[in-house]
C-alpha cells in the first residue's frame, strides 16, 4: 500500500513539474547573501509570488534557526483545506513547489543542513523533511528554466517524493479520515 502511495506521489508531481520547474522564474536584480536568513527569506518570497500554487494556499512563507551550528530551513504553507485524501494531490503540488524553491535557494549557496515544509491545514500541521542532495540537484536543474532536462526532473523529482518522510501527513489524514467515519452520537 506505502508502494501504491509513493507511486501516486510521483506521478501526481508529474504534472506540476512541467509547469514550475519549466518556468523561468529570474530573481530581480537584487544581490542576495545567501548567508543572510533575511535574503534567504526575501528570495523565497519573490519566487512563491512567481509560481502557480494549487487553489488552497493562502500563503507561503520561509524561515530557518541556526542551532548548534547547523542551519535549518523551513517552508511554511498555509491552507484553507482539510487533511483528507481528496486534498492529497495539491498537498504534494504544493509540497514540491516549495522543494523547488527551497532547491535552487541551495543551489544557489544557502547553506542549508535541513530543510522542511509544514503544511498547516485546517486539522493541524504536518511536517515533511526533504533530502538536502536532491533538493540542490532540483534547483540546479529547474534554474535552467526551459533548457532544463526533462528526464532529468524526473529523476531527482521521483527520487524527492520517494526519500522524503510523508508520515506525519499520511498519520494526520488517516486522524481526519478516520474521525469522519465514526458515527454521530
Amino acid at each position: 500500500m506505502q508502494r501504491l502511495i509513493r507511486n501516486m506521489r510521483y506521478l501526481l508531481f508529474l504534472g506540476l513539474l512541467a509547469t514550475v520547474a519549466l518556468s523561468e522564474v529570474k530573481a530581480a536584480a537584487t544581490a542576495f547573501d545567501w548567508n543572510d536568513p533575511a535574503s534567504i527569506k526575501t528570495y523565497y518570497a519573490w519566487v512563491y509570488k512567481n509560481i502557480p500554487w494549487p487553489q488552497f494556499v493562502k500563503t507561503s512563507s520561509f524561515d530557518s534557526v541556526k542551532a548548534g551550528g547547523r542551519l535549518t530551513g523551513s517552508a511554511l504553507i498555509e491552507t484553507t483545506a482539510a487533511a483528507t485524501a481528496a486534498n492529497h494531490e495539491d498537498f504534494i503540488k504544493s509540497t514540491m513547489n516549495a522543494a523547488n524553491i527551497i532547491g535552487q535557494l541551495l543551489a544557489k549557496g544557502a547553506p542549508l543542513d535541513k530543510a522542511s515544509v509544514i503544511l498547516r491545514m485546517k486539522d493541524g500541521d504536518a511536517a515533511i523533511l526533504l533530502p538536502i542532495e536532491a533538493l540542490k540537484e532540483l534547483g540546479k536543474e529547474s534554474m535552467k528554466g526551459k533548457a532544463a532536462d526533462l528526464a532529468t526532473l524526473k529523476k531527482i523529482s521521483y527520487n524527492i517524493v520517494h526519500t522524503s518522510n510523508w508520515s506525519e501527513l499520511d498519520a494526520l489524514i488517516a486522524k481526519v479520515s478516520s474521525a469522519n467515519s465514526k458515527p454521530a452520537r
